[in-house]
């Protein structure tokens, strides 16, 4: 009887182990399988990794309501010293949705790609062409296109592509819009190709700026309210930013007519950053960093 309970508590101890081990590749499957993706299907090789580049893409009438989009949310994320805004657009009827990123660079571009197909649990990636998960390459789309074909043909679950310095992400959970994902995605690439061409995003003078963003003490008391200094600039043409948004490791953020203010929390130093975006998705960003006493 001891033999038995041995052998079932071992059994119990190996398949804990193998959770863990599971749990632990989740953490680092997307940064590997980025990193796998970069080296398979090396951008150094891809169409326009140095340039030139387009401000961004502004979402016209021909592209939410020909296609019955509507704008969703917006993801925040980081390409090495860089914040990019995923701005996320959905057809509720035929569950699809479409993410838009535009960066600095080209190669930021494909990082984002990357980000994306880069999934936990990743599969050891197979022999080119294929991708885990059904991805193929995709060609007449974009600059580098990975697809994933529906059973049986007849259309796509998704589509991720970048076109210059901008990626498009395309998913759908539709039979009938898995159909027609191709020509949604065409519409969006012939989109960008319609943009005005930039050496490079500095000569554009087209992102957003964050002229100052300070505040009159960094070294306050926690529960303090510390007023915020912020002064934004964008191109005439365009007009205020659309989208503001913060992210701090403690605290919060109070804004009344166009004032915000901190309301400084925890101990120690805590960091406050301002993110900025335009209606075409071009980004900036600052920090502050406070220190807190009690």
């Amino acid at each position: 009887m001891m033999k038995t309970l041995n052998i079932t508590a071992l059994l119990l101890l190996s398949f804990s182990l193998f959770c863990s081990f599971s749990h632990a590749q989740d953490w680092a499957g997307e940064k590997e399988w980025a990193e796998q993706i970069a080296l398979r299907y090396d951008p150094a090789g891809w169409p326009a990794k140095n340039g030139p580049v387009v401000a961004g893409l502004e979402m016209g009438k021909e592209l939410t309501e020909g296609f019955g989009l509507s704008s969703d949310y917006n993801l925040w994320i980081d390409v090495d010293d860089e914040r990019i805004v995923q701005r996320y657009f959905t057809a509720p009827e035929g569950r699809t949705t479409v993410g838009i990123a535009a960066a600095r660079s080209c190669a930021a571009a494909h990082k984002v790609l990357f980000k994306h197909l880069a999934r936990p649990r990743a599969m050891v990636p197979l022999e080119p062409p294929a991708l885990p998960y059904g991805e193929i390459r995709l060609e007449g789309v974009g600059d580098i296109c990975f697809a994933t074909p529906i059973a049986g043909g007849g259309g796509f679950h998704s589509i991720a592509f970048t076109r210059f310095n901008v990626a498009v992400l395309l998913r759908t959970f539709d039979r009938e819009a898995a159909g027609t994902l191709r020509d949604l995605a065409v519409a969006f690439d012939k989109a960008i190709v319609g943009q005005r061409l930039y050496k490079d995003w500095i000569s554009s003078n087209q992102w957003p700026e964050i002229v100052r963003f300070d505040a009159a003490a960094t070294r306050v008391k926690t529960k303090s309210i510390v007023p915020l200094a912020v002064d934004l600039s964008t191109p005439a043409s365009i007009g205020t930013p659309l989208v503001i948004d913060w992210e701090m490791s403690a605290g919060g953020i109070a804004t009344i007519e166009d004032a915000s203010n901190y309301h400084a929390e925890g101990e120690g130093v805590e960091s406050l950053t301002l993110l900025v975006a335009d209606q075409r998705g071009l980004t900036t960003s600052s920090k502050i960093e406070f220190e807190i006493t009690r």
